[in-house]
């Protein structure tokens, strides 16, 4: 008589089952099991989602509670994983050994953060061109022209500062003027210089000073960014 063919055993991609009288999963254990039926759509995706949370597991037992609050404050789970491994990389043990330059990477990504939320937040290029009443295709060829400032994703888009529009919905007068004269071509450094505030300019910001109309603001604020860069400064 034939055997009958093995069935093949389905995939847990369902919540976590808890055993018959056995204990609650942790919530390690139910965030792995969630996380089941978002497989990455490629191996070494994957590969990365399981060597960061491990790590991150590692972390998250050896640091203090003050770290710990630190890293729950910040607005987005982004910001928090950010906060986490700047604050508490030097602490674990093993991490700054292995991995000198860790912490510093981490707290890149915060100021990073930061400078995004100092400026508003990021918008699409889709959403650009509804606001200027414009195509995609025409925000990218202003993005190109330096009429725009923008950072660009990890994802290979591009995302606009909210800070270079003013209330009105259309871009701060003379940004193009001001990015051309920028001495710095890192969009970052361009960034937070855009909405930093120089004693110069009185507590105005850069944005602030070019939306003014203010002669001598606006002079001031095109004056700082051809000096950008120089000496340090």
């Amino acid at each position: 008589m034939a055997k009958s063919p093995p069935k093949k055993r389905a995939r847990n991609t369902g919540p976590v089952a808890t055993p018959a009288g056995g204990s609650r999963p942790t919530w390690a254990e139910a965030a792995f099991h969630a996380a089941a039926g978002a497989r990455p759509d490629s191996d070494l995706k994957e590969v990365l989602f399981a060597r960061s949370a491990y790590a991150l597991l590692a972390l998250v037992r050896e640091i203090p509670e003050s770290v710990v609050r630190t890293a729950l404050a910040a607005p987005t789970a982004i910001g928090s994983m950010a906060r986490l491994v700047a604050e508490g990389a030097v602490l674990a043990p093993g991490v700054e050994a292995g991995e000198p330059l860790a912490a510093s990477y981490a707290r890149s990504a915060e100021r990073k953060r930061r400078v995004i939320e100092r400026a508003g937040g990021v918008v699409g290029a889709t959403e650009v061109g509804a606001m200027l009443g414009i195509s995609r295709q025409a925000v990218d060829k202003r993005r190109g022209e330096g009429k725009l400032l923008a950072i660009k994703s990890p994802s290979g888009d591009y995302r606009y500062p909210s800070a270079q529009f003013t209330a009105d919905g259309v871009v701060v007068p003379r940004l193009r003027e001001w990015l051309a004269a920028c001495g710095w071509r890192n969009e970052w450094m361009q960034l937070q210089l855009l909405i930093g505030k120089p004693a110069t300019l009185g507590g105005h910001t850069m944005c602030e000073a070019l939306a003014s109309g203010d002669v001598r603001l606006v002079e001031e604020a095109l004056r700082v960014a051809r000096t950008a860069g120089e000496q340090g400064g």
